[in-house]
């Protein structure tokens, strides 16, 4: 029989200071909870004691460093090491006083701190060294595969910094576990079991009584299989791309059943690009499958400590002699004859119960609930210094909350914050910022702290209103600030009985711009007074009607010039006095007509004609002799200026729409670790040091992407391509292309372009020489990728030629910028499940075969297509003699359409490989690009049906979706069913299923 012992030491005082009775411990991958609910955060131990010193002060134990060490024939089989959590001291005997204490490790410090505070562009692990090295614990490594992204704005929000750790480390699928060896424990967080260490031999499994008691052995092995969810749906938004449905799926490989029912459906994902949501979704998967197969047993393996893999060694069924990672294990362990004086009697032992999952599986850890913020709350709007207005481009500003005891309450204090307008439409709507300063109601979307939106604004003591209250109490009053100036803008209303007015100041000018009419209707008086120039134009006619008198008054010279004729008529008199002359001059006559008289008078000279006759009364009456005719001042009137137009005389239907782009970019993760588990761990009973456990780099790559300084805005967005200025004119057709036999340093950019979209170039690889290499990937890249038109509106790649230009360049960006790769074909859909139910319920006629045809003057005839050229079947589609040819129907625009795009030749047969590839290809990759974007990456599968739908008729739509002839379905029916003619023979049901079927298959 094998001889147990265990002890405990605790710092600073004599290792002979306790004996151990007995402890209760248990051991887990991340925190569980045990049957009693008691949390267990990576391990907790509850160890009875006694000790000759019945004087023990608790506050010389609690926090000090501990060690529990189980030996086994005189030789260290587990050490267990941590803190002393709690300590109690009990009754005291003749000898003994009894103690009892829970280690745990210093982890556990993090759980008596709760805060609220933000973090931003730091990534999950970056944010847990900092919680960590925040309590002293300097021990830990991160062993990971994912690259994690940087979060934007990331909110402790009235959590301990356990709590936080928890919730972040299992949203981004992060466990940790403990690893002992001599005087130290690390923390190792990890994302897969490949991760974590394996003890160096197998453990042996023996069920019988009277084993080999020597070697510690499994006794107790029981699998168990259940069903769980099939596949986990997650979908969230982004005012980034609000038409982009940010719905990720992700299916368990491991759920016990094919059943496609079995979805797990959550909104919101708390996800803003494709790339985190397409991760968050394959964690929640894999959580929720984490049980689908798992393992109990029991055993007196002390080395069995949860985030260590081993194999099980003679076990008569194969599925279990396999390597497991252990999740959990209970350890219990007595010592009856440690004091003399309770009579013990009995042998000293230990056992343990624990379970395990297959090592190829991943353990996730459960999600903790995120903090909910109640409702909202006030904050102050924060910039720069000496900056008042302080925005990004999506009139987004930051802002300083009460409870942040860490920001300065400058630019730096929070993420951008979207800010509620009264009314937002594209390129309408109101907008008015808030200013730095200003107190605002921040409230979050769904009570997620980490998504702040300003939804109010208000007064407060210093902020005061723009007229003293109440007496001002009847205004209602819009009123701005100038921007680093005095004054201000101000349109108000007056609501005061017998006082109302409208009242509109302009500080310095006020612009009017009127597309049609403009009336006014003053029912009293108007007074204008321009203490400057009035200039006035009038492009037309001018109608002015005045009812009673009209006065005007001009202090110096008036200047009146008609350029057609002047007609001036007066119902009683009209008079005209110059104080020194008037001059009429007419350039053919003038004529003078009175009805009764007409009296030219000068210096008691005058001529005076009336019916009596003419009268010429003077001095002296020269007639063709003496004198000479007087003479005017002629002409001297200025031309009236015209007005200047309006500062602002765009008129806003020529106004762009804004391109706006959500840029995805991936810049080195902050955290690095040199530890590799498998080769470095050191296991339990050994005596040598853990070495290095973690690197942070302190160079950390910042974007600005506001930055103005090279000049005009780039059309390229991607980090790499955006670098050439020169491929940035040819995105804008202002430069050549680029094909075969081109090189230099733009050929090379584009050649990087295509590795990083997982094409190949071969072992020269970016050699900046565009060779037939090169011209082959390129002619792939514009085979396979299907623009988004997300990143740049209203292009297309082109055909597929192997040449480089506008189309292609702009392509190549956009799948930059949104994480495209290139998958190469592995399935052939048209041969699985679904390409197979699809041709066989097409028609109850059998008319979908590769050989068989529909619509055309010999429909159904049995001519065999595949014994045709492509040229031969067009045409039988241009002499009408066919229409939709082979297995999937192809009209003559759709095969005409798949045979430029994919660069046919049309001198092939039109056999089942040519069909297959059509499909493959073009159908379902580039006229229906959802159908392929769900089978073979992460996207909608009511996209995937609705577009199945689109392509043939078929196909059921589901209620509620448009139809054509704008339609919408009442459920069931086909897509083209408004023509009387077409009716479905497949449920959205039965499309859902085949399709779920055929990803998980291939999946496999």
């Amino acid at each position: 029989m094998p001889t147990l012992h265990f002890t405990l030491t605790v710092d600073g005082l004599n290792p002979d200071t306790f004996v151990v009775r007995e402890f209760d411990g248990t051991s887990s991958i991340s925190q569980q909870s045990s049957s009693d609910r008691v949390q267990c955060n990576g391990y907790r131990y509850d160890v009875q004691l006694a000790s000759r010193d019945p004087f023990i002060n608790p506050d010389d134990i609690l926090e000090k460093n501990v060690q529990l060490t189980l030996y086994r024939n005189g030789e260290i089989s587990q050490r267990i090491e941590g803190i002393v959590r709690s300590f109690s001291t009990g009754d005291t005997g003749h000898h003994y006083t009894f103690y009892g204490l829970t280690l745990t490790p210093a982890l556990e410090r993090l759980s008596l701190r709760q805060n609220c505070r933000l973090f931003q562009q730091k990534t999950v692990p970056e944010i847990i060294s900092i919680l960590l090295k925040e309590m002293n614990i300097n021990d830990f490594a991160f062993s990971t595969k994912t690259d994690f992204s940087q979060r934007e704005f990331c909110v402790q929000y009235r959590e301990t910094d356990l709590d936080f750790l928890h919730r972040l480390a299992a949203e981004e699928g992060l466990i940790y576990s403990f690893i002992f060896s001599q005087g130290k424990y690390t923390l190792l967080f990890c994302d897969s079991s490949a991760q974590l260490p394996s003890l160096p031999d197998p453990i042996l499994y023996n069920a019988l009584s009277g084993g080999n008691a020597e070697v510690p052995f499994i006794s107790h092995f029981e699998v168990a299989k259940s069903n769980t969810s099939t596949s986990a749906v997650l979908k969230d938004y982004s005012f980034k791309k609000p038409s982009y449905s940010f719905k990720q799926e992700a299916l368990s490989k491991h759920g016990g059943t094919d059943e496609s029912l079995y979805e797990h459906f959550d909104a919101p994902g708390r996800f803003k690009s494709s790339e985190v949501g397409k991760h968050f979704s394959h964690v929640r998967a894999e959580f929720l499958a984490r049980e689908a197969y798992i393992a109990t047993g029991k055993s007196d393996v002390p080395t069995l400590q949860a985030g260590f893999k081993f194999f099980v060694q003679d076990h008569f069924d194969k599925t279990v002699a396999q390597e497991w990672l252990v999740v959990s294990v209970h350890h219990t362990g007595s010592q009856p004859q440690a004091l003399e004086e309770e009579g013990g009697s009995g042998a000293t032992t230990y056992s343990n119960r624990f379970s395990v999952i297959p090592s190829q599986h991943n353990w996730q850890a459960e999600p903790t609930t995120k903090p909910i913020v109640d409702g909202p709350m006030i904050a102050t709007v924060v910039g720069p210094e000496n900056e008042e207005i302080y925005c990004d481009e999506f009139g987004r500003v930051k802002v300083q909350f009460p409870w942040d005891r860490y920001s300065n309450g400058d630019e730096y204090s929070s993420c951008w914050i979207r800010v509620s307008q009264s009314w937002a439409g594209s390129q309408y709507g109101t907008i008015a910022l808030p200013r730095v300063g200003h107190e605002v109601i921040v409230e979050f979307l769904n009570g997620d702290p980490d998504q702040p939106i300003i939804t109010g604004r208000t007064y407060h003591a210093t902020n005061t209103p723009p007229y003293p209250l109440p007496e001002h109490k009847t205004k209602t009053v819009l009123r701005s600030e100038t921007h680093q100036g005095e004054g201000y803008n101000e349109l108000s209303f007056d609501d005061q009985g017998g006082n109302e007015q409208v009242f509109i100041h302009a500080q310095k000018d006020w612009d009017k711009e009127i597309g049609h009419d403009s009336t006014t209707h003053i029912k009293n008086d108007e007074h204008i007074v321009v203490e400057n120039n009035n200039f006035s134009h009038v492009k037309r006619h001018y109608h002015e009607t005045i009812e009673g008198d009209k006065r005007n008054y001009t202090a110096k010279d008036q200047t009146l010039i008609v350029e057609g004729s002047l007609h001036l008529k007066t119902g009683t008199v009209w008079v005209n006095e110059s104080g020194s002359e008037i001059h009429i001059k007419a350039g053919n006559k003038v004529v003078i007509e009175a009805g009764s008289e007409i009296t030219l008078k000068a210096a008691g000279s005058f001529l005076k004609v009336d019916p009596a006759g003419v009268h010429l009364v003077g001095a002296g009456v020269n007639l063709n002799s003496g004198g000479s005719a007087g003479s005017g001042s002629g002409f001297a009137g200025q031309a009236a200026e015209l007005p200047k137009c309006l500062s602002n005389d765009t008129y806003v239907e020529e106004i762009d729409k804004h391109d706006v782009v959500a840029s995805q970019h991936t810049t080195a993760s902050n955290v690095k670790t040199s530890f590799n588990a498998q080769n470095e761990v050191l296991f339990p009973y050994q005596s040598s040091s853990i070495s290095s456990v973690l690197e942070v780099s302190n160079a950390i790559l910042t974007i600005d992407e506001n930055d103005q300084s090279k000049g005009e805005a780039l059309r390229l967005k991607s980090l790499l391509l955006k670098q050439s200025l020169t491929l940035d004119k040819l995105a804008n057709r202002e430069s050549h292309s680029y094909k075969k036999g081109s090189n230099g340093q733009e050929v090379e950019y584009i050649q990087q372009a295509l590795l990083e979209l997982g094409l190949d170039l071969g072992k020269y690889g970016a050699d900046g020489d565009y060779g037939s290499t090169t011209k082959r990937q390129i002619k792939l890249f514009q085979e396979s990728y299907q623009p988004t038109n997300t990143t740049h509106l209203a292009y297309s790649v082109g055909a597929a030629d192997g040449i480089v230009g506008q189309g292609t360049i702009l392509g190549l960006d956009e799948a930059l910028v949104e994480g495209w790769r290139y998958h190469q074909l592995t399935v052939n859909w048209a041969d699985s499940e679904f390409g197979l139910f699809l041709g066989n319920v097409e028609s109850n006629n059998d008319y979908s075969a590769y050989n068989k045809t529909k619509g055309g003057l010999r429909s159904f005839y049995n001519t065999d297509l595949t014994s045709m050229t492509i040229v031969q079947v067009q045409e039988l589609q241009r002499t009408r003699e066919a229409f939709a040819v082979g297995r999937f129907q192809l009209i003559p625009s759709t095969l005409d359409a798949a045979i430029k795009q994919l660069n046919i030749d049309k001198k092939k047969l039109f056999n089942k490989t040519v069909q297959d590839t059509i499909f493959n290809d073009y159908l379902i990759r580039v006229k229906r690009p959802h159908i392929i974007s769900y089978l073979e990456s992460d996207g909608s599968l009511e996209d995937a049906i609705y577009a199945w739908a689109k392509e043939f008729a078929s196909a059921g739509v589901e209620k509620g979706q448009k139809i054509s002839k704008n339609r919408i379905a009442q459920g069931g029916e086909s897509y083209y069913s408004g023509d009387g003619l077409n009716k479905a023979h497949i449920s959205p049901k039965e499309m859902k299923q085949v399709l779920l079927k055929s990803k998980i298959k291939a999946s496999k």
